[in-house]
Parts: C-alpha cells; structure tokens; sequence
C-alpha cells in the first residue's frame, strides 16, 4: 500500500495463497475521493515433487515421492530419455546391471493456471545380489550300492544368504530326477564311481547361484577263490584267490590250515 505518483500498471506480489483485496482510492479536492476494490483469489501451484530412493529388490531401483492435492499425473524422464506421465507416485526398474545408476526426472502435472511444477532429478544406484553359498555339510556324499540302498535326497542342501523371494533350486547330472540322486541309475564300481551333480539357485533380480558338488558310488566285492576239489597229502597245490572288481585300498584277506576258509565281502568306504 501507499501513494502513487503516476498512472498504473502496478504489480503486485503476495507470499501466500488464499484471497486478497486489492483498493485503489483517488482523492482531488475539493471534489472528495472515490475508492474501488477487487477481491483476487491467489492460487498455488504444485510444489516440486520431493523424489527419493526407496527400498528395491536385488538388480533394481524404485522412486518414490509423496502425492499432492490437485495433481493427478507426473511426467518422467529416464536417464533423459523421452517424457512419458504416470498417475502413481513410485517408479522402478529391475532386471540392471550391477553398480548401475539411474537417473529419474519428474515434473508435477498442474491442472489449474499455475501450470506445472519445476522438474526435479534424482539418482539411485542398483541394489546388488546377495552372495550365495551352498552348505553340503548334511548332504550323503558317499554311497555303497547295496540291495535296498535308496536315493539321496539332494534337498539337504541348504543355499545361506538367501531372501527366498520367488526362488527355484534345480539339480542335474547322473542319476538325477527331481531333487532326488539315484546311486543305481548313476552307476558305481568298487573303486567308486564319482559323479559331478549341477545345483542351479534362482531368486529374484535375478540372483544365481550355480556350482557343482561330487556324489561317489561304490559298490561291494565279489571274491572268488579257485583250487583243487582234492590234493595228496603233501603235495603242493595252487590256489587262486581274487576279486572281480577289486580297489585300491580294499583289506584282503586268506586263511587256510585248519580255519574256517572264508573271503569277507564288504564295503569299502
């Protein structure tokens, strides 16, 4: 307010919304004065979204701000691609490359006067897959193939620093179905047969796990032993003793002269 020296136009400035009065009196003496006013309603804008990094899965980002009153949609920008709007207030991106950043732009849509709001631009970094290991501590790891030996229930295997989140755990390799090793179908031999099973883990991101883990079947000695039905006192006669799939390591052993002439058939473990 205050007094004027020439002829308008004024500008005028206010701090707040709401309405304001604006008077304009004129006085010339000794004529008296005249005053007129004008009600201006003062509307505010929309504010400048306050975007910030919000929680995201392994190998993603996610935006997110607060709505406002009288917006309805926001116009975003993708590392300073092409401007598309949305009417929601997160944004995310997943399926990144590790250490990966990505930059959002979002601009406040205004439906009334004001027009739009400033844009702002925010960062975020992709957030990274956990580290995975396999514990095999309670895994069968070694099999003697005997009558009635059944599968190895591959299940035992426990993936530590896993969330679980929409996971999936697969096997391969010989004697493999399921989470199931069969020693028969895979095959053994007295020496042991070693065989190299694939464990695939999957979660979201996504986050993978893949190594390999070894499962080695045995299977039992067959001796044979092969001499004379009959021998003369006195004379010397050959006796041969052995196994048919015999291994290295495997304990041997031969009795003759008044025992009881056995081979022990076993595992060798």
């Amino acid at each position: 307010s205050g007094a004027l020296d020439a002829a308008g136009p004024i500008t005028l400035s206010f701090a707040q919304a709401g309405s304001q009065t604006v008077s304009l009196e004129v006085s010339s003496p000794p004529c008296g004065a005249d005053r007129a006013s004008v009600t201006v309603e003062l509307v505010a804008g929309p504010e400048p979204p306050a975007v910030s990094c919000g929680p995201a899965g392994p190998l993603s980002v996610n935006f997110v701000w607060d709505s406002q009153a009288g917006v309805e949609e926001y116009e975003l920008s993708v590392d300073g691609g092409a401007p598309f709007r949305q009417t929601g207030t997160t944004y995310g991106l997943d399926n990144l490359a590790i250490s990966q950043e990505v930059t959002l732009t979002v601009t406040a849509v205004g439906s009334g006067i004001c027009g739009n709001s400033a844009a702002v631009t925010t960062r975020c970094s992709v957030t990274e897959c956990p580290t995975f290991s396999a514990n095999f501590s309670a895994l069968v790891d070694t099999v003697c193939l005997e009558e009635g030996t059944g599968a190895i229930d591959l299940g035992a295997i426990v993936i530590e620093g896993r969330s679980g989140a929409n996971s999936s755990l697969t096997f391969s390799g010989p004697g493999v179905t399921g989470a199931q090793f069969d020693p028969a179908v895979a095959g053994g031999s007295e020496a042991g047969v070693t065989h190299s099973i694939t464990l695939n883990y999957t979660e979201d991101g996504p986050c993978i796990l893949t190594t390999s883990f070894p499962i080695t079947v045995f299977v039992p000695p067959t001796v044979f032993i092969v001499a004379p039905e009959r021998i003369c006192l006195g004379d010397t006669a050959a006796v041969t003793v052995g196994s048919t799939n015999l291994g290295p390591g495997d304990d041997v052993t031969f009795e003759a002269g008044g025992g009881d002439d056995r081979a022990r058939r076993g595992c060798r473990r």
